[in-house]
């Protein structure tokens, strides 16, 4: 169940990221609007199964025969609905339903409002992450869009880090002697995002950096319930690239995909501290993958 969108939702939530010093892109604030609108799923099976067992029970403790097997056989049929309800919800899709498309939100609320640091797509010019400079211990946060590169950058105070924000071409540009000993890549759920961790461990520069995966993978997406885009098939390669798993791979070709300024700003705070946590291992080949966190409310 969605409630609708209004002025006063959407003021709400600005106001919250103000609180907070967050200064969100037109698409974190349109998540964040969704995720607000948003009404608990109401859930049958968990009382329809505690009532079959409850009558179960009560049919035990009947001194009369006839009213046990009356009571026993109620409580039978309920609890095995209540069986078949979990089951139909478990199969039911989790992906989350948006309130409304993102190019209908920017129309309605942030045309015409004053709203010009929100109206702009970018915070920062990618002229201006050359600037900061990379040194051997620097942190790098590496992202797959410059929309979400932006939204990071943006907010560098709030996430506790001086991260040095970049794109891919920026870390392939990098001095071998100045690469930090590790690399954090945060991306989407689409082909490009998912193997953008694998292309970052390949780049000479990063041969011996720890390069780890705060990114969105496709089974976290339907397993804690981010909203996912459906769109038609995609032509990709048979065999996933590295570090993608077959699964996954399957997923996005069948043309799903999510997007990383779905998560709040305090999920990623959460990931990166985790990934500062990380201890470094002497030798690590391959990609290192950081799971969501439990929470991922705004």
């Amino acid at each position: 169940m969605l409630f609708p969108i209004t002025d006063e939702v959407v003021e709400r939530q600005r106001a919250r990221f103000q609180e907070h010093g967050i200064v969100p892109t037109p698409r974190h604030l349109y998540y964040a609007v969704c995720a607000a609108v948003e009404a608990p799923t109401a859930s049958i099976a968990a009382g329809q199964i505690g009532l079959g067992a409850m009558l179960l029970v009560i049919a035990v403790l009947l001194p009369w025969r006839v009213w046990q097997i009356g009571v026993a056989v109620a409580g039978a049929c309920v609890l095995l609905l209540g069986l078949r309800s979990r089951m139909l919800e478990n199969r039911r899709p989790r992906g989350r339903v948006l309130a409304t498309s993102f190019d209908t939100f920017v129309k309605d609320y942030l045309r015409g409002n004053g709203d010009e640091q929100l109206q702009e797509e970018s915070l920062l010019e990618p002229a201006t992450w050359h600037a900061l400079g990379f040194h051997h211990n620097c942190r790098i946060l590496v992202c797959d869009t410059a929309e979400l590169a932006a939204l990071l950058a943006g907010n560098r105070e709030f996430l506790g880090g001086d991260y040095i924000v970049c794109m891919e071409d920026d870390v392939a540009g990098i001095d071998p002697a100045l690469c930090p000993d590790r690399i954090v890549v945060l991306h989407d759920a689409t082909p490009d995002g998912c193997s953008l961790p694998g292309r970052i461990r390949a780049l000479s520069p990063c041969a011996s950096s720890m390069v780890i995966d705060c990114g969105l993978r496709p089974n976290q997406d339907i397993e804690l319930r981010l909203p996912c885009f459906e769109g038609a098939p995609l032509q990709l390669a048979d065999s996933p690239p590295a570090d993608v798993h077959a699964a996954e791979w399957e997923w996005l070709r069948a043309g799903h995909r999510a997007e990383a300024a779905s998560l709040s700003l305090f999920a990623v705070k959460s990931l990166l501290r985790t990934a500062e946590a990380m201890p470094r291992e002497a030798d690590m080949p391959g990609v290192l993958w950081i799971p969501l966190p439990d929470d991922l409310s705004f």
